[in-house]
């Protein structure tokens, strides 16, 4: 080792001891990364906040039952893609989520959860269930019961006959 070597690493060893620089160095660093951070959830839930929030798909049994459970009022659409009366009970059911926002709307692919469609005894698609505090308290199954051609199985009926069918069942509900 040359002399200036030890000089160097002598002068190391003194900016060592005055870690007041790099303590507040780390300090200012921790505090643009926490910052970036929130910022990027930020934007993340700005981004998320479109119709995939008032009418998300959910995938699986525990996805749905956390779903279920969470929301003291909730409406799950139990579909099939390649339905095409899914597609149009999707339809109604988006839009009536942006009107009722004290109910919380999904749906969830009847392939991804087998058990709950077990359980819960789905047979005919689509099928509409409405929850209370993870309790199924109503169902509509297939189109029965929608009015203007829906009891006999037409795909025509309203988002308001809909909408009066939960609003029905609301007694259920109490």
């Amino acid at each position: 080792m040359t002399e200036s070597d030890d000089e160097l690493f002598a002068s190391l060893e003194n900016e060592e001891a005055d870690t007041s620089y790099r303590d507040h160095r780390i300090q200012q660093l921790n505090a643009e990364f926490a910052s970036s951070k929130t910022n990027r959830s930020t934007k993340t839930n700005n981004t998320n906040s479109t119709s995939t929030t008032t009418y998300p798909s959910l995938s699986g049994d525990q996805s749905v039952l956390d779903f279920t459970t969470r929301s003291t009022r909730c409406i799950v659409h139990f579909a099939h893609s390649d339905f095409a009366r899914c597609d149009v009970m999707d339809a109604r059911l988006s839009e009536l989520a942006t009107r009722h926002f004290e109910v919380s709307f999904a749906r969830v692919d009847v392939q991804s959860t087998p058990f709950l469609v077990e359980k819960l005894g789905i047979r005919v698609l689509p099928c509409v269930i409405g929850f209370k505090d993870g309790v199924g308290m109503a169902r509509v199954v297939g189109f029965e019961g929608l009015g203007a051609g829906g009891s006999d199985g037409g795909e025509n009926f309203s988002v308001k006959v809909l909408e009066k069918r939960n609003d029905d069942d609301d007694d259920d509900w109490d």
